[in-house]
C-alpha cells in the first residue's frame, strides 16, 4: 500500500513538473521583461546558496522561490533581511510564518530602492531628484498532509501584488508562485519544483512588459550527521528554465555543532563573470544571524544580512527534569536553537521502576565487561552510532544487565534528539520506540514519542 501511494505521489509530481515546464516555454524569446527585481534573491541564505534551494525546507529563508518550503514550520517565526547592492541601491525583505491546524500561512514583502538620481527635462537641465523603487507584497499557504492526503508530497502557492514606480511612469500587477516538494524513497534525497511569476504584464502607460516567468527543478541530498564536531553537509542542485534557456545552480551547506552554518554556491543562472556566492550564519537559541556576499566584479560586492526569530520554547523533552535520580551525567541538557533541539549534554537517567532484576553471575559479568567498557568509551566520545549496537548486544545477551540497559536507553534518546534536530523524524521515531521497549515506563521518552508522531502526522516531511 505504501509503495502504491509513493508511486502515485511521484506521478503527481512529474505531471505537475511537465505542466510548469510547458507553460514556461510559452514565454516569447527575446521579449523585454518587466519586474526584473523579482529575480533578486531576497534573503542572505538564499543568496549564499545561489538559489539552489528548490528542494530545501528551511522555513522563511526560501519561500520567495518555492512556497512549499514553508512546510513544515513547527513554530511561528519572522525574518528580516537588508541587502546592500551597487551604488545606493538597497533591498529590504520582511516575512512572517504562522502554523495553522490545516497548514502554514505566511506573508512577506520585498522592496528595492534604487537611490536618488537627478531629474532632468528635455534640455537636460536638472529640475529635481527622483527615487525609483519596486515593491511586492505577498501571501502564501502550504496545506498540511491531512489536506493533501498524498504521502511524501508537499505543495504551496502564493499571490503577490507588484508595483513598479519609476517616477516618470508607474505600473501595477498581480502574480502567483506554485511549488512542490517530493520526499523520495532514497534516504536523504528530496526533489522540488517551483513555478515563479505567473501573472499579468506590467503596463507602463502603453508599454506592456511581461513578468520574468521562471520554472525550476531541484534536487537535494542530505549527507546526514558526521561525528566530527557534530556536523552534517547538504548538497543541492537546481535546473532553471527562463526565456527558453536552461541553466544550473548548485549549493553546499555545512552545519557545525548545530550552531554554525557555512554555505557556498554557484549561480549559473546569472549572466555575470563571477558566479560564486558564499555566506555563513550563527544560531543562538531562537535567534539566527546570517551574512551573504556576492562578488560582482566591476559592480563591487553585494552584501546582505538576515535576522530571524522563532517564537515559542519548542518541545520540552530532555530539558524537563524528572523526579528519578540521575545515575550519571555526560553531556548538557537539550536547548532550543532556532526552533531545533540540540544536544550539548545528555543526562543519563536511572530507568523508571521495572521488575526486580536478580544479580548477574560473576563469571558472566566478567565476560561482558570488555564490550561494556568499549561501549562506554564510545559513549563518552559522543560516538552514539558505535555505542548503541554494543549496548544492544549486551542487553540481548543478558536482559538483567542494568548498567548496560540504562546507557542503552540514554544513547537511543540522545541520538533520537539529534535526528529530531535535523528534522529526520522517522529515524528519531525508531530510536525512541526501541528505547521504550527496554524502559516502557519512561515518561520522557513517551513525551518525545508523542511529539515526533505529531510532527510526522501534521507535516509528513520527516526526512530519513
Amino acid at each position: 500500500k505504501a509503495s502504491s501511494i509513493d508511486s502515485c505521489s511521484m506521478k503527481i509530481f512529474l505531471s505537475f513538473l511537465f505542466f510548469l515546464n510547458t507553460l514556461s516555454l510559452l514565454n516569447a524569446s527575446g521579449a523585454k521583461y518587466g519586474g526584473q527585481f523579482l529575480k533578486l534573491r531576497a534573503t542572505s541564505k538564499l543568496e549564499s546558496l545561489s538559489g539552489a534551494v528548490t528542494a530545501r525546507g528551511d522555513g522563511l529563508s526560501f519561500i520567495q522561490q518555492n512556497p512549499a518550503l514553508i512546510s513544515p514550520l513547527p513554530k511561528s517565526e519572522t525574518l528580516f533581511t537588508q541587502g546592500f547592492l551597487f551604488g545606493n541601491a538597497r533591498a529590504s525583505y520582511l516575512a512572517y510564518g504562522q502554523p495553522l491546524s490545516r497548514g502554514t500561512l505566511y506573508v512577506d514583502s520585498f522592496s528595492l530602492n534604487y537611490g536618488k538620481f537627478d531629474r532632468t527635462n528635455e534640455t537636460r537641465e536638472t529640475v529635481g531628484t527622483q527615487s525609483p523603487s519596486d515593491l511586492y507584497i505577498g501571501i502564501g499557504y502550504s496545506p498540511s498532509k491531512d489536506v493533501i492526503s498524498v504521502e511524501n508530497l508537499s505543495l504551496g502557492t502564493s499571490v503577490k501584488y507588484i508595483r513598479s514606480n519609476l517616477e516618470v511612469k508607474e505600473a501595477q500587477t498581480f502574480a502567483m508562485n506554485f511549488g512542490a516538494i517530493y520526499k523520495s524513497q532514497w534516504e536523504g534525497v528530496r526533489l522540488g519544483m517551483a513555478f515563479n511569476h505567473l501573472g499579468f504584464p506590467l503596463k507602463y502607460n502603453r508599454d506592456l512588459e511581461p513578468l520574468p516567468l521562471t520554472a525550476r527543478v531541484g534536487a537535494l541530498y542530505d549527507g546526514g550527521s558526521f561525528p566530527f564536531l557534530s556536523s552534517n553537509i547538504i548538497y543541492s542542485l537546481d535546473a532553471v528554465l527562463f526565456n527558453n534557456t536552461l541553466t544550473f545552480s548548485a549549493g553546499v551547506e555545512m552545519n557545525l555543532l548545530n550552531i554554525l552554518n557555512f554555505e557556498l554556491g554557484y549561480s549559473g543562472e546569472e549572466d555575470l563573470e563571477n558566479k560564486v556566492r558564499y555566506g555563513f550564519g550563527i544560531q543562538i537559541k531562537s535567534l539566527e544571524f546570517h551574512y551573504a556576499a556576492s562578488p560582482l566584479n566591476a559592480l563591487g560586492t553585494k552584501h546582505s544580512i538576515s535576522v530571524g526569530f522563532r517564537f515559542g520554547s519548542g518541545v520540552p523533552l530532555l530539558a524537563e527534569k524528572e523526579s528519578t535520580p540521575t545515575a550519571e551525567v555526560l553531556w548538557t541538557q537539550r536547548e532550543e536553537i532556532f526552533g531545533s533541539p540540540v544536544v550539548e549534554k545528555i543526562e543519563i537517567p536511572t530507568l523508571s521502576p521495572l521488575a526486580p532484576r536478580p544479580p548477574m553471575p560473576k563469571n558472566k559479568k566478567e565476560n561482558l565487561n570488555g564490550d561494556y567498557a568499549a561501549a562506554c568509551r564510545y559513549m563518552s566520545q559522543r560516538d552514539l552510532d558505535k555505542a548503541i549496537p554494543i549496548f544492544r548486544s549486551l542487553c540481548a545477551k543478558d536482559k538483567h544487565y542494568l548498567d548496560a540497559a540504562q546507557k542503552f536507553v540514554a544513547c537511543l534518546e540522545g541520538r533520537g534528539v539529534q535526528y529530531y534536530a535535523n528534522r529526520r523524524y522517522e529515524l528519531a521515531l525508531k530510536d525512541i520506540e526501541e528505547g521504550l521497549k527496554v524502559d516502557p515506563h519512561n515518561g520522557r521518552l513517551k513525551a518525545f514519542l508523542q511529539d515526533i508522531e505529531s510532527m510526522l502526522q501534521t507535516w509528513g516531511m520527516g526526512g530519513e
